[in-house]
């Protein structure tokens, strides 16, 4: 299976959300957009692979992984969304933030950025959604809800 992990963030020097490829350094927090891999001679007997291409340090709280892509609508950890869904013969809203639980193994959306609220998966019989923000650059679109 080739999977592709992506990867958003906020930049540190602009503030710009950014997408690629995350790497976690000592150093910090990176997002790498237009990777690829180039070969080092060091001598006759020595070559080293690195990685190369736009390197941008991120905000470690920022950073989400790409969770749901589907009719050009991408979700990531932290997105806020509205969710209308069917579960048996009833129809359900939810408005709350994307996130991955690990208990569950599976993407969620929960009311509050919390697992202790209601939580829905994210691969529920879908009505509709609509992608509303995230929870760094627009959080008062969770205030109504605690």
């Amino acid at each position: 299976m080739n999977e592709i992990f992506i990867f958003k963030g906020k930049r540190e020097d602009t503030g710009a959300w950014v997408k690629g490829y995350l790497v976690v350094t000592d150093d910090g927090y990176y997002i790498i957009k237009d990777a690829y891999l180039s070969t080092i001679e060091l001598d006759c007997y020595n070559r080293r692979t690195v990685i190369d291409g736009n390197f941008y340090e991120v905000d470690p709280k920022t950073v989400g992984q790409l969770r749901y892509k589907k009719d050009g609508m991408e979700l990531y950890d932290g997105d806020i969304v509205y969710m209308k869904y069917k579960a048996l013969t009833q129809v359900f809203e939810i408005k709350g933030v994307v996130m991955y639980s690990l208990s569950k193994g599976q993407t969620v959306v929960c009311e509050q950025d919390s697992f202790l609220s209601r939580c829905v998966p994210l691969h529920v019989r879908k009505i509709e959604i609509k992608k509303l923000g995230n929870k760094f650059d627009n959080p008062e679109l969770l205030a109504g809800e605690k």
